[in-house]
């Protein structure tokens, strides 16, 4: 019965993330990002839970990032994000997760800021 029900969560979860990704592409009116996303094929890592996995960073925007899926990690999850070149980790708190992709929203303080300012502008002049 447990099986059965977190398998129908899971696939619920899917449903959900598939049709919000849609609605986003169908109408830019429904688009909730105040700043753009810059897409990126990078591997990153990510602490979260006491662990630190390695992952594919898809995407970074002002607010957050997106990455291919990361086995453990749960929507509400505490995470930061660690990229080569960027001193110090970004945190902030997973919003989105499924078998295929994730999604985090930032929580930095200035310094982290500037610091992700500062990396993003540096790989989109090397890109």
């Amino acid at each position: 019965m447990r099986e059965s029900t977190q398998s129908a969560n899971g696939a619920l979860e899917e449903v959900r993330g598939t049709l919000v990704r849609t609605m986003r592409q169908c109408s830019e009116a429904l688009e909730r990002r105040k700043s753009p996303r810059f897409p990126l094929s990078l591997t990153a890592r990510l602490e979260f839970q006491g662990r630190t996995q390695h992952f594919g960073l898809l995407d970074l925007s002002e607010g957050g990032a997106g990455m291919q899926a990361v086995p453990g990690l749960a929507r509400g999850a505490a995470v930061t994000l660690n990229l080569a070149g960027l001193a110090g980790g970004l945190a902030g708190q997973v919003v989105d997760a499924n078998e295929k992709r994730a999604g985090m929203v930032f929580s930095l303080s200035p310094s982290q800021k500037q610091g992700r300012e500062n990396f993003l502008a540096a790989t989109l002049k090397a890109a």
